[in-house]
Parts: structure tokens; sequence; C-alpha cells
């Protein structure tokens, strides 16, 4: 697009149940995606291609998103928010942090605050009030061309779900290709290897 800026929209929904229970299902231009995480094996079903990758991490939500970065070499955007310590995996590299005031994402009154580190700037907008919760979380990367953003704007929590007992397995789909490893594009879609070759 001869160095025009675009910005591409995607939807997702997640579900957690602290410490080891995961579910997101993540559809846009370029992913319709479900990850599930059941405590034991993280599984990864692309579902335009029928692809599915799964890796054995016994543990906890934050060690499921820390192999998920590791087998693919890409950050998870976002994840920062589903650590256990958020604070500590967002306070880590931060060289100066400025509130900004209060403001208004989607009308609900929000904190405004905004961080700096070596290779992002990032802000965070959280409900005010009696319920903190992250309400927006932009990630800039300063140094790349153009300073691309990740932006995640949430929606609908709900902070005492009745979560049926099968939203954590995960059973492939009829005719799903299982792969040998997590592969994904540089918009992270589930790919085979003979497409990443």
């Amino acid at each position: 697009y001869a160095g025009q800026k675009l910005q591409f929209s995607s939807y997702a929904t997640a579900v957690l149940q602290r410490p080891s229970k995961l579910h997101i299902e993540r559809k846009g231009m370029f992913a319709d995606a479900v990850i599930i995480y059941d405590g034991q094996t993280l599984s990864l079903h692309g579902k335009r291609e029928n692809l599915y990758a799964q890796i054995d991490v016994p543990g906890t939500i934050d060690e499921a998103i820390l192999a998920y970065e590791a087998q693919t070499g890409l950050p998870a955007p976002g994840a920062d928010l589903l650590f256990a310590d958020t604070y500590a995996v967002l306070s880590r590299g931060v060289t100066q942090g400025t509130y900004l005031g209060t403001t208004f994402i989607d009308g609900i009154a929000c904190h405004q605050l905004a961080f700096r580190e070596d290779e992002v700037d990032w802000q965070l907008w959280v409900q005010a009030g009696s319920t903190p919760l992250p309400m927006k979380y932009v990630i800039t990367t300063k140094w790349q061309t153009a300073a691309p953003q990740y932006e995640i704007r949430y929606r609908n929590w709900n902070t005492r779900p009745k979560i049926s007992a099968d939203a954590f397995a995960f059973t492939a789909p009829k005719g799903a290709e299982k792969l040998g490893s997590i592969v994904v594009n540089d918009m992270g879609e589930l790919q085979s290897t003979a497409e990443g070759q």
C-alpha cells in the first residue's frame, strides 16, 4: 500500500479461570482462531485452514503465555494483562510514567496512564471508581518505520462468570490437520510448516 498506514481490527473473547485455564477466540481479517489451555496442554486451532497445534505446558496461564511466545518467537499482544501479577509484568522496563487525568472510553470514566520504555511507549485506561478494570491498552513500537500501534479495547467485563466445564477442553474438529509445532505468520495466524518455508 505504498507506505500508507492502515489499521486492522479483530474481535476476541477471553475466559480465564485462574490459575491454569484459558479460552480465547479471535476473529478478524487475518485471524479466525481458538486458543485453549487446560493446565496441561496449550492448543491452538486456526479455523480457516483447519490446522491445529498443541504443546505440553503443565502449570499456569503465565507459563502457557510464555511457552506460546517461545514457540512462535512473537509476543502475544495484550497478554501482559492476562498474567497473574500484571503490575510486575507491565512495570518491567518502564523508564517513565505519567498520569494524564480522567477521560472517557465508551462512555465510562477512566484514568489515563502513559508509560515509556526503551523500545515501546504504552498507555492504559483504567475504569475510575470501585471497579478498576482496564478499558483500553495501546502499545506503540517506537523504532520501527511508521511507529506501528496495537490497540485493545475491553468491553463486557464479567468478573463472576458461570463457566461450563468443557470451556477448557479442546477436541480437534473433523478433518483438522495436526502440526508438529506452533508456526504462525506475521499476523499471528497459525500456518503449516510448508507455508512457513
